[in-house]
């Protein structure tokens, strides 16, 4: 009897998996999906904390519409939805934001990251003026004066981003600002991961030189907040 009541049991399991089919899982809303790349505060290293006077990193810059990069549908164009995270302060005065980008496609996440590459090149002066000029600002704002014997050295390179994520594209301003016995320089980093249909973007700025290990602490722990936002 039990053996009959087994095979019946069977049977009908077979039944209803001929008869209906398994309800595909619901995709998950772009929004929500980029909204889970961005790293909040107690994601990130010790010693940092948000902006004070809040906003972007790059409200105060004056760049023209189609080089605007804090414009994340100039920076990370075709995407589903974006998102970004609120600014952060560390210890030494450096500056970070975070943003997240989902795709319809890797093909189309891949076609982003390529696109930083054509962006630069087009933005490339404009970026260095403009940081040029911000940089003057901040060393006045010090109380020093350039003069006319100072100068200001500005310099963008490629550099090379985390080979953990799919793709990445790396770039680095280097302004040097010198006057008259005195020097100061700033660094600002541009950093693209991605990870399946996520695109994830880092913003790093900073006195002097950039402090790699801290960065890269901060990109391992982007990229995995991608990865994980990709895999839901």
């Amino acid at each position: 009897m039990r053996l009959l009541v087994i095979a019946a049991a069977m049977l009908l399991t077979a039944a209803c998996a001929e008869s209906s089919s398994p309800s595909p899982t619901p995709a998950r809303d772009p929004a929500e999906v980029a909204a889970d790349v961005p790293l909040a505060l107690d994601e990130m290293p010790g010693g940092w904390e948000i902006l004070p006077e809040g906003g972007d990193l790059g409200s105060e810059v004056q760049l023209s519409a189609e080089c605007n990069i804090y414009d994340l549908g100039v920076s990370l164009p075709g995407a589903l939805a974006t998102a970004r995270s609120e600014a952060f302060i560390g210890q030494r005065d450096q500056q970070m934001q975070t943003f997240g980008a989902v795709y319809a496609s890797e093909s189309e996440a891949q076609a982003a990251v390529d696109g930083t590459a054509g962006l630069v090149e087009r933005c490339g002066d404009e970026f260095k003026e403009v940081l040029k000029q911000a940089a003057k600002d901040q060393i006045e704002a010090l109380g020093i004066d350039i003069g006319f014997l100072g100068r200001i050295d500005v310099a963008l390179e490629e550099r090379d981003a985390t080979s953990a994520a799919d793709e990445s594209a790396g770039y680095r301003i280097f302004v040097e600002v010198s006057a008259v016995g005195q020097s100061q320089s700033f660094s600002v980093d541009f950093l693209v991961l991605r990870a399946g249909r996520v695109v994830a973007a880092l913003q790093y700025a900073t006195f002097g030189s950039v402090d790699e290990s801290d960065e890269a602490s901060i990109e391992a722990t982007l990229l995995s907040s991608a990865k994980q936002a990709e895999s839901g």
